[in-house]
């Protein structure tokens, strides 16, 4: 059985933010392909009771030295700083360390706060030929922007180019990178993504898409066999279904689809960029 690794800065043994339904939801489809599942959480204990924590997950406690941007508080940034906490000695690692399994086949970082932590664990021996996954909920810097302008926060500049140049570093450096929206894709693409790949899938509105780089198209080929994702059909129904409940189950369909590609990743034809509907 092969193992993923799954790491978010959410606990998601109750999910109830849309993140963590649709970590919940990734985690499910990897079980249900036959993989074994281990989450963790890097996350912030005063946002969430022990009441919805999982076995594996790591607190980045509230009086840390590492909830200091360059020895300045700085607020709402917490998630950036959880990065350099999780991948520290000095931080999370050695807890962090403890709750890893023994073979990771895959990691999984659901957005790019975690993503040195990512890097530092596949600088160890045993999970160097980890295949590297990075899910692309938004693309961050711009939604950090409106959030910390939203509340008056001043000299942010260097906060946002930070973030700008992690999301960049996640993307380039993925073998797997995951777009949920045709947009954000193009983004990905733009920051220097050269092997990509739009599966087909069917929109709510029921249009088929699909574009492929020359090196992307390869991969689709050696991917067909493997392929879990249905051929496309209506998927919803608009006045029967919540937005919410729309937006997970097209992001189900295309989770299978890149499950499929983690297993053929032992072909070494990696460094795609999926994008799903949103």
């Amino acid at each position: 059985m092969k193992t993923v690794l799954l790491l978010s800065t959410y606990p998601i043994a109750s999910p109830r933010h849309g993140g963590q339904v649709r970590v919940a939801n990734i985690a499910k489809t990897f079980g249900e392909n036959g993989w074994s599942v281990t989450h963790l959480a890097v996350y912030e204990p005063e946002g969430y009771p022990p009441s919805s924590l999982g076995a594996n997950d790591v607190s980045f406690p509230a009086g840390s030295p590492f909830r200091k941007y360059k020895g300045t508080y700085v607020p709402l940034i917490n998630d950036l700083l959880s990065g350099e906490f999780a991948a520290s000695e000095q931080g999370g690692f050695a807890d962090i360390l403890k709750k890893l399994p023994p073979v990771i086949d895959v990691i999984h970082v659901e957005q790019p706060w975690l993503w040195p932590l990512v890097l530092k664990i596949r600088q160890m021996p045993q999970h160097a030929n980890a295949c590297l996954i990075y899910g692309s909920q938004n693309i961050e810097a711009p939604l950090k922007q409106e959030i910390l302008d939203s509340y008056a926060i001043k000299g942010a500049e260097p906060v946002i180019a930070d973030i700008e140049a992690l999301e960049r570093k996640a993307a380039l450096e993925a073998d797997i990178a995951v777009a949920v929206t045709q947009a954000d894709y193009d983004i990905l693409q733009a920051w220097g993504r050269r092997n990509h790949c739009l599966p087909p899938m069917e929109s709510r509105l029921g249009r088929r898409s699909r574009s492929c780089s020359p090196a992307g198209k390869s991969v689709c080929r050696s991917l067909r066999g493997f392929s879990m994702l249905p051929a496309p059909t209506r998927l919803i129904s608009r006045a029967s279904m919540s937005a919410s409940a729309v937006h997970w189950r097209a992001y189900r369909r295309i989770a299978n689809w890149w499950w499929s590609a983690v297993c053929v990743s032992t072909l070494r034809q990696r460094c795609v960029t999926v994008a799903g509907d949103n």
